[in-house]
């Protein structure tokens, strides 16, 4: 990438420069490295994030960070949990899953208007099956567990499209919609495999 011209460090500054000028409180981001982190940090007005590598619970590995601003909303909580057997275990690999997945969570409240919510941003595994249904599953036993009648928004790559098991385990749940689905105006067309 770096010798065609779009290297990290060319597409830092663009991504930093969309996501100034779009100025969203909240977002979630995948497969980013700890250096790529460092860098979305400095690139961004007044941006702090949540999150580890997920490989050893602190800077070894992908992260799945929340980026929020710190001038519309307070964070009150915050955390992470594994995508496995056993969320609390760091680095722990889940069901047939390929690799180590984790899920990154932020309790938020609107500063101006006090309103409270939850974010979760997660990266699912690409090859496991069964990792995504059961992550799925535990995706929405740790949000019923958390969240109480908080309204709430899941984020991600879930390596999966619309006719997926693991998607219909969240959308058939009652509680999830898909904003892509109910978008009035959709801005490209579904998937980004290239």
């Amino acid at each position: 990438d770096t010798e065609r011209g779009d290297g990290w460090a060319t597409r830092s500054k663009a991504i930093c420069d969309m996501l100034n000028y779009e100025g969203w409180a909240v977002f979630g981001a995948q497969e980013v490295l700890e250096s790529q982190v460092n860098d979305l940090v400095s690139g961004l007005d007044g941006y702090e994030y949540i999150g580890v590598g997920r490989e050893d619970g602190d800077k070894d590995g992908e992260y799945a960070p929340v980026f929020y601003r710190t001038d519309r909303v307070n964070c009150l909580d915050k955390g992470w949990f594994w995508i496995s057997e056993t969320p609390d275990v760091v680095g722990s690999v889940g069901w047939d899953a390929a690799m180590t997945r984790i899920c990154t969570w932020g309790h938020f409240e609107d500063k101006e208007t006090k309103w409270k919510f939850w974010f979760f941003n997660l990266h699912m595994d690409h090859v496991g099956v069964v990792a995504r249904r059961k992550g799925a599953e535990l995706i929405l036993s740790k949000i019923k567990e958390m969240c109480g009648d908080q309204p709430y928004i899941l984020t991600g790559d879930f390596n999966v499209d619309q006719n997926s098991e693991a998607y219909k385990v969240l959308v058939e749940s009652g509680m999830f919609v898909d904003t892509y689905e109910s978008a009035e105006r959709r801005m490209a067309e579904t998937g980004t495999t290239n």
